[in-house]
């Protein structure tokens, strides 16, 4: 044991807590044994002196100096939140967090559930305050409050839907009409005014382009769609997503003109997106779950061949016909068959629910990555732990 902590210590035994504190500042990090327990002394004389700043701070240097310890974490967090230092401890929650993801520490999570269900409930309202705050100065009507409410609990959102069909994966946006198959005649312009000249473009890039495998994962997944997991079976090209137009416009004109007259779910990184679908002969896309209602997906149909060809919505099966739109809900159970022998080709579009108000779009265009962000967060997969919702 290091001289100058056993001499900090005797002075902190006799109360002569600034002579301790003296003592400790001149021991170097480069004695770790010595310079740890120095920190954890100098946190205890500032929580009998009642500092909280400088309690709160060596908490944070005792997190530099043993980034590790998961017991001091969690104390550095309830100190900050009681001091309502809320996003200081929530971005340390997300550390802690990580830490015993990454180490399966049932453990430490057992020990402290409450304490880190109460955080983790507490920086669900911070995020909740951010997607409010981000729309203070837009019209926020009962819809949009029961959809920032029920974004976390999927139990509560499941009560807002009525369709045994329908579970969206991702978000469920209260208040649309509900139904499987929409009339495309409630969205303008979805039917292009010169389908051959857009058909022989669509073609022409399809025929010039490299599909990637729609569903695609470096590793097993429990998705109904393993089946066809980085599979050329269902494959697509994409057009246009969030990070922009993904063709040459000029090149294909007609092509480009029909893109910009639809009125595209712009709610980056969650939409928009424009693909060529490609399915080839034999290929049954099992039935699966889409993101989100507040978005419909919208089928042009390109190349049709003869044969067993359908697409099923909740419990209604439809046939594509080239040039015809069919414009459908996919948080509703969907699936889709091709028994001919040739290629089928959809274009696919993200298209806004029409119930959506133009004011309601704005507040999801707001919210969109804020929502996005919090699945990126450590704490999100304490869930699969047993980490339950207040």
């Amino acid at each position: 044991m290091n001289d100058f902590f056993e001499s900090a210590f005797a002075a902190y035994k006799k109360k002569n807590y600034n002579t301790a504190l003296s003592i400790i500042d001149t021991i170097s990090s480069k004695d770790s044994g010595s310079f740890g327990n120095s920190l954890q002394l100098k946190a205890q004389i500032y929580f009998e002196l009642q500092k909280t700043d400088s309690f709160i701070t060596t908490l944070k240097e005792i997190y530099q100096f043993n980034p590790n310890d998961k017991s001091n974490l969690l104390a550095l967090i309830i100190w900050l939140n009681n001091d309502q230092k809320k996003n200081d401890a929530f971005n340390y929650l997300n550390i802690l967090s990580k830490k015993i993801i990454e180490e399966s520490d049932k453990d430490f999570f057992n020990k402290n559930v409450k304490q880190l269900s109460s955080f983790v409930n507490l920086s669900l309202d911070i995020l909740k305050s951010q997607i409010l705050d981000k729309n203070k100065q837009l019209e926020v009507n009962l819809n949009f409050k029961a959809f920032v409410n029920n974004i976390f609990n999927s139990k509560l959102a499941l009560k807002n839907i009525h369709s045994e069909y329908q579970r969206p994966t991702y978000l469920h946006y209260p208040g649309l009409k509900e139904s499987a198959w929409h009339n495309t005649e409630s969205v303008k312009q979805l039917a292009p005014s010169d389908f051959q000249s857009l058909k022989e473009e669509i073609i022409d890039l399809f025929s010039s382009s490299q599909s990637r495998p729609y569903y695609q994962s470096d590793a097993p997944t429990k998705s109904s769609l393993e089946s066809l997991r980085n599979n050329e079976n269902w494959s697509s090209i994409i057009l246009q997503n969030q990070k922009g137009v993904r063709y040459d416009s000029s090149e294909y004109p007609v092509l480009a003109s029909y893109i910009k007259q639809l009125p595209l779910a712009d709610c980056p990184p969650h939409a928009p997106e424009v693909m060529l679908s490609i399915l080839k002969p034999g290929t049954h896309i099992p039935p699966h779950y889409g993101l989100s209602n507040f978005k419909l997906t919208l089928h042009l149909p390109i190349m049709v061949p003869k044969g067993e060809l359908f697409i099923k919505v909740g419990d209604i099966k439809k046939t594509w016909k080239e040039g015809v739109p069919l414009l459908f809900d996919d948080s509703y159970i969907h699936e889709a068959i091709n028994n001919s022998e040739q290629v089928r080709l959809v274009l696919i579009a993200d298209i806004w629910h029409p119930s959506l108000s133009s004011s309601e779009r704005i507040l999801l265009q707001n919210s969109i990555e804020i929502i996005d962000n919090w699945h990126k967060y450590s704490f999100n997969h304490l869930f699969s732990y047993g980490l339950q919702y207040n």
